[in-house]
């Protein structure tokens, strides 16, 4: 993976970032969607 290996050593607290973000940015999608949904209910 040497494509990759080269975007982490460049970016690498861009990416950190991104891998620390991301998810946290799903999981509160996720979370207020089962919200609306429970109140729509």
């Amino acid at each position: 993976m040497p494509m990759i290996h080269g975007a982490l050593r460049n970016n690498n607290r861009d990416k950190w970032f991104e891998s620390s973000i991301s998810p946290t940015v799903a999981v509160l999608t996720a979370v207020t969607e089962g919200v609306t949904i429970a109140l729509l209910a």
